[in-house]
Parts: C-alpha cells; structure tokens; sequence
C-alpha cells in the first residue's frame, strides 16, 4: 500500500485576486468563484479514505 498526499490550497477570494497576503488574523469570504473551487474539491475526493489531515495555523506552524 502507497501513501498519498494531498495539499491544498484555500480557494479563491477577493484578497487573493488582488496578491493580497492575508494570512495574519484576517478570514475573507470565498468569492463564488472560490466556493465552486470548495465544491469541486469535496465532489472529487468525497470517496477518500483521510486518515490524518494537517494544516497551517495563521502563524505557520504544522497543526495536525
């Protein structure tokens, strides 16, 4: 058995389109765009079997 890993970025919004870092306590909304990019993750990874998942908190550090 292999193991896959998967990364993935947030989706689309309004600061994003504009370069704008905001990763420092700041929580846009998703653009429609940025939401069908959610929808279409979910539709295509609905049947994987996650087994961990991690992810970077606003300071950057790995939390699982």
């Amino acid at each position: 058995m292999g193991l896959n890993l998967y990364f993935l970025r947030h989706g689309q919004t309004a600061l994003s389109c504009e370069d704008v870092f905001c990763g420092s306590g700041l929580d846009p909304e998703l653009t429609p765009e940025g939401s069908e990019m959610a929808e279409a993750f979910v539709k295509a990874y609905r049947e994987v079997e996650w087994r961990i998942l991690f992810k970077l908190d606003p300071a950057g550090f790995l939390r699982r």
